[in-house]
């Protein structure tokens, strides 16, 4: 997972606009200030901007394209309510001090001043996330459609709550927060892992990454894999059956939409 910086004045003044927009003074009333109701294609810009076109939660490439999806950190569903919304404020004081609950936002009698913002809107509130496809012909894996509506902390907006161990387990690191929370978003499956556990490996050597993403066919694959990853098949079999498992063309297309691992563990010297 990343950490997101939701502070883009321009996109804070967008929802603010809008939500000016849909006061009726004569009735007393908004009217139309649901997610469905806002040009949710300016949210997927904005948040692909602060991301790097990052992944909210596993860290893949993703592009302006309805592949990309906008996550909501505190869910729309019909049982959120002020109590819910607590859970998750105790964790982050960006949603504590920019987020009021949808319903009673909406059902005010008088206009209100931004910040808070509804729920179902708030910039603060949404992330963009990959669809959960790992590999194209798969089901939906991962991401904000594993999780649906559970609850899961706000760990994108928690700086330095979860890293990554060399094996490429997601885990927690503060001591109190309870590392089963992770499971909706099904950030630990293998697949993932092994995805993560390759970029380790590469991240010891000094292959650069535009050597990795210049590979182009599946000669090229083992050449680099050769070169710059040392492993002994009799000493680390389980390294090297992974390897081989990205040895084709497609796998290996999948594996490099995780390029960020490899400055991760660079950086983090795992």
């Amino acid at each position: 997972m990343i950490t997101v910086n939701k502070d883009n004045q321009a996109a804070i003044d967008y929802v603010s606009n809008f939500i000016n927009g849909q006061w009726q003074p004569e009735a007393n009333r908004y009217i139309n200030i649901g997610y469905n109701d806002i040009d949710v294609s300016a949210y997927r810009t904005y948040c692909l901007e602060e991301q790097n076109n990052i992944c909210c939660y596993c860290c893949r490439q993703i592009d302006n394209s309805r592949n990309t999806e906008l996550e909501h950190i505190i869910p729309r569903a019909q049982n959120i309510d002020n109590t819910e919304l607590q859970r998750y404020f105790d964790y982050s004081n960006i949603l504590a001090q920019n987020i009021v609950l949808q319903r009673s936002f909406r059902d005010s009698a008088t206009q209100q001043a931004t910040p808070p913002f509804p729920h179902h809107i708030a910039y603060h509130n949404i992330v963009a996330s990959c669809n959960g496809r790992i590999i194209d012909t798969s089901e939906y894996l991962c991401c904000n459609r594993s999780r649906g509506n559970d609850f899961v902390p706000p760990f994108n907006l928690m700086p330095n709550s979860i890293a990554y161990l060399n094996d490429g387990t997601l885990y927690y690191v503060n001591d109190e927060i309870d590392n089963r929370l992770i499971n909706p978003l099904n950030l630990n499956k293998d697949l993932l892992k092994n995805i993560r556990r390759i970029w380790f490996l590469f991240a010891k050597s000094d292959v650069t990454e535009d050597e990795i993403m210049n590979v182009t066919n599946e000669t090229e694959i083992r050449e680099i894999i050769a070169l710059n990853l040392d492993v002994n098949p009799s000493k680390l079999s389980k390294d090297g059956k992974i390897i081989d498992s990205f040895k084709t063309l497609s796998n290996w297309q999948t594996l490099i939409k995780y390029k960020y691992f490899l400055n991760y563990f660079r950086t983090n010297n795992n």
